[in-house]
């Protein structure tokens, strides 16, 4: 009973914070509370004689179709179409996977039923996360549900777009490796595979987190046996999806590959940073500083004391412990979203578009962050904080020094709450005080409105 009482507080708490997201939506929208309450700092962007402005003026007014922007509308094309390149006009259409098409033909949603539906996988995710991963409860279980679910991305969460359905079937899969259910894992993973073309990604991840841990149990066939098995299904995925646009006439196995060169996806060393639009340069500069070198050092440190030092940790001499599978799914998600940066930074030249949406749309991000929680607290505050604030200065200098981000704004919002839902998991005692999370809920709803509005408007992509 008290578990079935902890998913219905978290079900509450999102309904309460979608509700929220979708009040301030339509709250801007008229003119005479949008002009006397914050005009002054979220100003809008519009279309003006084919060109993309900005000013002070109110949302955008509702409409169904307009929800039908950006990769929504080569989603509805792999629905309506499978992938026939002559009604796409292009074969970009293969970068895109099918599952989430699939559902939605098979389903017949509309558009907004998409929207409930995808906000609900993600709060399942959630629950998933907090109450069958087995992390330390130093807070309120309920209020660290509100903090999750309250992410600089959470927009994503409310267009018609795969996240919801990755976001569940990766968690799920994540789940089977940490219970040791191999099915489950094998069911999910597939899912998962037949989703998101950054499942590739996570083949490569995989490889190296059994590399890492061999450093420290030397034992060469448990390595082996454990990447085959979890790679197996994704591999499999991966080959359906192939097929399928096979069939279609992509004429190569890995064609959703190929045409990523329409995105400028090719090796390059990155020159400068930019992105497709201001509202997520911020969020993932931030990613970009604090994820790579706090991972490097990381994994840096333990993999010295794995080889030089041959102290590889108690939990790395009994395989199947509680301790070495949560610390495995660490690494693997350090290692998954250093990957994604990398890949972006060496494969676009700098332009850090997507960044955002590839780690904090999944449960790789969220696993570390309860993980990283658990491993902080027993470090004392001022060191934490120093830390934390030496973070928070590097970026906040790097983004004022930036001739592409330029002044400070509405725009930036993403950075700083970023980093406010890191000092949540920082600094648990934060997560303790309601009316603090209730406040971050507030900041997160309207910025999460903000972003919608974005998305209606079809103005600069963020995701």
């Amino acid at each position: 009973m008290l578990a079935i009482r902890n998913y219905l507080y978290t079900a509450f708490i999102g309904t309460g914070i979608f509700v929220l997201c979708i009040a301030f939506y339509f709250l801007f929208q008229n003119s005479n509370i949008y002009n006397n309450l914050v005009a002054c700092v979220i100003k809008n962007y519009y279309h003006e004689n084919s060109t993309i402005v900005r000013g002070k003026v109110p949302y955008e007014t509702f409409e169904e179709s307009k929800l039908l922007h950006w990769d929504a509308q080569l989603y509805l094309q792999i629905k309506e179409n499978g992938y026939d390149t002559e009604s796409a006009g292009g074969d970009y259409i293969f970068a895109f996977f099918p599952l989430f098409p699939l559902v939605w033909r098979i389903t017949q949603m509309t558009l907004p039923m998409i929207i409930i539906f995808n906000y609900i996988l993600l709060i399942i995710s959630i629950i998933l996360i907090i109450n069958h991963f087995n992390f330390q409860n130093d807070g309120n279980r309920n209020l660290y549900a509100a903090v999750a679910i309250c992410s600089p991305m959470l927009a994503v969460f409310m267009i018609p777009y795969s996240e919801g359905l990755f976001m569940l079937t990766a968690t799920v899969a994540l789940w089977g490796i940490y219970k040791n259910k191999y099915p489950v894992y094998v069911i999910a993973a597939l899912l998962m595979s037949l989703t998101r073309s950054s499942v590739t990604i996570l083949v490569i991840s995989l490889l190296v987190t059994e590399i890492y841990f061999w450093f420290g149990h030397h034992r060469l066939d448990w390595s082996m046996r454990s990447f085959g098995l979890k790679v197996l299904p994704l591999i499999t995925g991966i080959l359906i999806v192939s097929f399928i646009q096979y069939s279609y006439g992509s004429e190569s196995l890995f064609r959703f590959m190929e045409v990523q060169k329409y995105w400028g996806f090719q090796f390059q060393f990155p020159r400068h940073l930019t992105d497709w639009a201001h509202e997520q340069f911020a969020t993932n500069v931030s990613l970009l500083l604090i994820l790579l070198p706090a991972s490097t050092v990381y994994a840096g440190y333990h993999a010295y004391r794995y080889i030089f030092k041959k102290r590889g940790g108690p939990y790395l001499k009994t395989l199947i412990a509680d301790a070495y599978r949560k610390e495995y799914l660490f690494i693997l998600s350090l290692i998954f979203m250093s990957g994604l940066i990398l890949s972006v930074l060496f494969f676009r030249g700098g332009n850090l578009n997507s960044i955002s949406r590839y780690i904090l749309c999944t449960p790789f991000y969220y696993v570390a962050l309860f993980i990283m929680k658990e491993k902080l607290s027993d470090i004392k505050p001022v060191i934490k904080m120093m830390f934390f604030m030496s973070f928070f200065i590097i970026t906040a200098t790097t983004l004022s020094l930036s001739g592409y981000s330029g002044s400070w704004n509405f725009s930036d919002s993403g950075f700083i709450l970023f980093y406010l839902q890191l000092s949540f998991f920082i600094f648990t005692y934060l997560s303790r005080n309601k009316w603090l999370v209730a406040g971050y809920a507030v900041l997160t709803a309207i910025w999460t409105s903000y972003l919608f509005n974005m998305f209606l408007s079809d103005v600069w992509i963020f995701t």
